[in-house]
This record gives structure tokens, C-alpha cells and sequence, in this order.
């Protein structure tokens, strides 16, 4: 039985979104440069999650017409946190850079 992966996308959404604290949790604590966990986090961060999109396409992406804008509408708005995220711990791991 194939389901619209409604249930996956927002499990992954709400992963993402901790994952992404996280990252921005871990940057902005202590003293001193970002811990290495966080870079690691945030080249992971920045290379999968377009991986991600490209799976949801081509594994989730409806056939009719108004269910694919909406589809389509949820990955933009995916795109937009995502470059928050990025910027967000990119800009506090230099920011707390020797």
C-alpha cells in the first residue's frame, strides 16, 4: 500500500527543525570557537537536506494539479527554513571564530 507521505514529510519536518536548533544551540554555546559536532552538523546540515528534496520529489510528488502546487508550495516553504538554519549557523560559527 503506497501512502502520499504526508506522515513521513512532517516527521522529517520536525526532525529537521530539532536538528536545526540544535545546530544553532550548540554555535551559540560557551566560549570560544563552534565544537566540532556543530560543523560537522552544519556541512551535513547543508549538503543532505537537498538530497532530501530531490527523494521527496521523486518519490512524493503528486500527479494531479492542485495537489502538486501545494506540494510544491510546502518545499518552498521547506527551501526558506533551510536558508534560515544555514545562515543562522553559518554566521554564528564564524562569529565565534579564533
Amino acid at each position: 500500500m503506497r501512502t502520499d507521505g504526508r506522515r513521513l514529510r512532517a516527521a522529517v519536518a520536525l526532525g529537521g527543525a530539532a536538528i536545526g536548533l540544535a545546530g544553532v544551540a550548540g554555535a551559540l554555546a560557551g566560549e570560544g570557537p563552534a565544537p566540532r559536532w556543530v560543523l560537522r552538523l552544519f556541512a551535513a546540515w547543508c549538503v543532505a537536506t537537498p538530497y532530501w528534496w530531490y527523494i521527496e520529489y521523486r518519490l512524493f510528488m503528486p500527479a494531479e494539479a492542485g495537489a502538486r502546487q501545494a506540494f510544491e508550495a510546502g518545499q518552498s516553504q521547506s527551501r526558506w527554513v533551510w536558508l534560515g538554519f544555514t545562515l543562522a549557523m553559518g554566521v554564528l560559527i564564524l562569529a565565534s571564530a579564533p
